[in-house]
């Protein structure tokens, strides 16, 4: 039976995830829409703020400390928060 509770270092890292992408990337999601120019720029921007937020690769371990290794179904839960608006409307 595959387990699906996160524990409560990978909920505090999903909500983390949840809280950066809603105040800091979907706020700039129609700007690089709009303007093709500055999608590279506002990506470089939001992942300098990330890594800053101890968020960049949240998928990755190593600089989290928090556990042993992602499973399938933690990489689903914090990629779910991130790409739910990034993905093509």
């Amino acid at each position: 039976m595959i387990d699906f509770e996160l524990g409560e270092s990978l909920t505090a890292l999903r909500d983390r995830v949840r809280a950066f992408v809603e105040s800091e990337v979907i706020p700039r999601e129609d700007d690089a829409a709009k303007s093709p120019e500055l999608a590279d720029p506002i990506r470089r921007e939001l992942q300098g703020k990330a890594a800053r937020a101890g968020l960049f690769s949240p998928t990755d371990p190593r600089p989290f400390q928090i556990y042993d290794g992602p499973s399938e179904v933690h990489r689903a839960s914090i990629a779910r928060r991130v790409f739910r608006r990034l993905s093509p409307r």
